[in-house]
Formats: C-alpha cells, structure tokens, sequence
C-alpha cells in the first residue's frame, strides 16, 4: 500500500484512521512512514483497542459513521487494505 502515490479513497481512509489510534497526523505522507514502520503489524497487534481515549475516538467519529466505509468495499478497492487475520480478529 505505501506503494501508492496516490491510495484509492478507501484506503486512504483507513490509514488515516490507523494514523489517528496510534496518534499521527492523518495523512497520507504520514500513513507510508507507519507503514514503513518495521514495527507497525506488532503495534497494531498490541494496540489497547479497550482504553481508546475520547477525544480519538470523537476524532474517528467521521470513519466510523461512513456507510461506505465497510471491509468490504475497501477489499475492492485494495486487498491489503482490507486485510484481516484471525490473530487480529476480535471474537
């Protein structure tokens, strides 16, 4: 993904979500040095998806209520941006 020079829209949007949870400007410029991150599968591993602050998630607000943002419709558009592993998985 940090291949792209320009990311479809939806993966654009979810980097910028994955910058907000870890505290980065979201952005694209942004979104590639976390990818590049050697680190970044084991942050979002290791994330405390249960102590999300308030303000991050009012900032989330915007993603989270897009109706076209779903997993589904971000796989379309990039297979690793909607990637998901049952290590990652929730249940």
């Amino acid at each position: 993904m940090k291949g792209f020079p320009k990311p479809p829209p939806l993966v654009q949007l979810t980097m910028e979500a994955v910058c907000i949870l870890l505290g980065e400007k979201p952005d694209w410029d942004t979104a590639k040095k976390v990818l590049s991150d050697k680190d970044f599968m084991r942050n979002l591993y290791d994330f405390d998806k249960d102590n999300i602050p308030e303000k991050t998630i009012k900032a989330l607000k915007k993603y989270i209520e897009n109706p076209d943002y779903t997993p589904e419709a971000v796989q379309r558009q990039s297979k690793a941006g909607a990637y998901t592993d049952p290590l990652f998985s929730s249940t």
